[in-house]
């Protein structure tokens, strides 16, 4: 999302004061807004990746200032992908803006450095972009990643372990206290 909407200035994983508030919603429920806090994984350090630049990092963290109680976070996997397991995509191509939320089958073939790569007979078409960003889930509910870019006739998806390492080394561990 940040290679392509940002602000002028931005050049790496950091707002650094120049989001002023990021607000989410269902596609076909606007009126269910989810307010988000700080960025969790913001680092100023970590520069923006190209286009098409392969991530296992393309995640935006957030912390969540307010939600209605209509929605609920999806959780991550914790286990590792079997090679021919079954997958879910759940999003919209740009060209299905006015459809109901769309669910493709495929099934994860192998993992490639820090991203899957899964096979979804319906997108090997490479030819409507979109679904960027859309969570991949298990046949369990679970997220397994998110989509991410091409990889031929495959799907990159972003894996949750840099998510998990987020969560776990920025949430989880305790600040120290101040003396």
């Amino acid at each position: 999302v940040l290679t392509y909407f940002k602000s002028a200035p931005m050049d790496a994983v950091a707002f650094e004061g120049t989001l002023e508030r990021w607000a989410m919603f269902p596609k076909d429920r606007p009126g269910e807004v989810v307010l988000v806090g700080r960025l969790l994984n913001e680092d100023a350090g970590e520069a923006l990746p190209g286009p098409r630049t392969p991530s296992g990092t393309d995640w935006l963290l957030f912390e969540i200032a307010d939600r209605p109680d209509s929605i609920r976070p999806l959780r991550l996997r914790s286990t590792p992908m079997e090679r021919g397991e079954r997958v879910f995509v759940v999003g919209w191509r740009y060209n299905e803006a006015d459809r109901p939320q769309i669910v493709r089958e495929g099934r994860f073939v192998r993992l490639d450095g820090e991203s899957l790569l899964i096979d979804v007979d319906e997108l090997a078409d490479n030819t409507v972009p979109g679904l960027s960003g859309a969570p991949v889930i298990d046949s369990r509910g679970y997220v397994v990643g998110l989509m991410s870019k091409k990889a031929g006739r495959l799907q990159r998806v972003a894996s949750v372990e840099y998510a998990r390492a987020i969560i776990d080394t920025r949430v989880r561990t305790p600040t120290p206290s101040r003396p």
